[in-house]
C-alpha cells in the first residue's frame, strides 16, 4: 500500500502496517547486561551501572544520653556525645564542643560541635550528604529548626561566615523532621556543623531513652 512507506531505522513496514521493533532497532548499545542501566551520551545512547551503595563515612547514635539539663538557643551548634561509642563510623576530624554557641557554658572533649572535613582526603568535586534527625528534651509546647552550615561553628550564624547547604528541618513535641545537607567540597578544608535556626519554649540536650530516636550520618556519594 502506497501509505506503508514510513521506516524506522532499516525496518519496514508489513502488509498491516506494523513495524515488528525490537531494542536494537531503536538504538545501538554495545552488550548491556543484566543489572544496567540506559543512558544518554554526549551523541548516542549506552550503558551505565546505578551505584546501589555509598561509601559511610558517619554514624551517630546515642544510647545513653546522658547530658543533664543544658538548654539549646537559637544560633547554637547542636553538638553531640562522643564518649562511649555513639559514632561507630568517623571519617571526619571532630572538633570538640567550645565557645558561646554550644549548650554548655564551657569546652567539652566529651562532645562534638562540627566535622572538619579535610581538603586532601576529600578532594575537589567530591559530593557528602549530611543527615540529622534530631530528639531534644522538650518543655511544653517547645519546637526547634536546625539546618546544616558550613563556615565556623564558634561564631553566630551570619551570611559572611556560614553558608546553609540543605533544608530547615522543623520538630515539636508531636512531629519530627529530617535535616539533610549536601557538601561539594572546593578543595579546602571545610567545617560542618548542624545549627539551631529557631527555638521556641524550652529545649535542652536529650537525656535517657529519648536520645535514642538520634541519628546523625554522612555518606559520600561522589
Amino acid at each position: 500500500m502506497s501509505y506503508n512507506t514510513t521506516k524506522i531505522n532499516d525496518q519496514n513496514p508489513n502488509a498491516n502496517g506494523t513495524i515488528q521493533l525490537s531494542l536494537d532497532n531503536i538504538i545501538t548499545v554495545n552488550s548491556p547486561t543484566n543489572g544496567q542501566i540506559l543512558q544518554k551520551s554526549d551523541s548516542d545512547w549506552q550503558t551505565g551501572t546505578l551505584e546501589t551503595s555509598a561509601k559511610g563515612l558517619l554514624n551517630y547514635y546515642d544510647d545513653n544520653g546522658a547530658a543533664g539539663s543544658y538548654s539549646l538557643d537559637t544560633g547554637d551548634v547542636y553538638d553531640m556525645r562522643k564518649v562511649a561509642g555513639e559514632f561507630n563510623v568517623q571519617e571526619f576530624t571532630m572538633i570538640n564542643s567550645s565557645g558561646s554557641y554550644v549548650s554548655r557554658p564551657w569546652g567539652n572533649s566529651s562532645w562534638v560541635m562540627a566535622f572538619e572535613v579535610k581538603a586532601n582526603v576529600y578532594p575537589n568535586g567530591s559530593i557528602i550528604l549530611f543527615r540529622a534527625r534530631v530528639g531534644p528534651t522538650r518543655g511544653a509546647n517547645s519546637s526547634c529548626v536546625v539546618r546544616w552550615y558550613t563556615g565556623d561553628p564558634t561564631t553566630a550564624i551570619s551570611d559572611s561566615v556560614n553558608s546553609p547547604i540543605g533544608n530547615k528541618a522543623y520538630s515539636d513535641t508531636q512531629y519530627g523532621g529530617v535535616a539533610y545537607g549536601l557538601l561539594v567540597c572546593d578543595g579546602n578544608d571545610i567545617k560542618v556543623s548542624l545549627r539551631l535556626t529557631t527555638v521556641t519554649g524550652t529545649i535542652a540536650q536529650s537525656k535517657g531513652v529519648r536520645s535514642r530516636i538520634q541519628q546523625i550520618t554522612a555518606k559520600q556519594l561522589n
